[in-house]
C-alpha cells in the first residue's frame, strides 16, 4: 500500500507542477484518469477481502 501512496503522490506532485506552469484543466484530467486506473486495479484486492455480499 506503501507503494501506491507514493504512486498518489507523485502524481499529485506533477500535477501541481503542471497547474504552476498554467495547465490547470490538463493536469485535473490526468490525475482523474490516473485515480480512475488506481481504483480500477485496487478494487479486485477489496473484492476478495470483503466479498461481494453488500451490493
Amino acid at each position: 500500500y506503501f507503494a501506491a501512496l507514493g504512486l498518489v503522490v507523485s502524481a499529485g506532485i506533477g500535477c501541481g507542477l503542471l497547474v504552476g506552469l498554467g495547465n490547470s484543466f490538463l493536469s485535473l484530467v490526468l490525475f482523474l484518469i490516473y485515480l480512475g486506473g488506481i481504483l480500477v486495479v485496487f478494487d479486485n484486492l477489496f473484492y476478495f477481502r470483503f466479498g461481494s455480499g453488500c451490493i
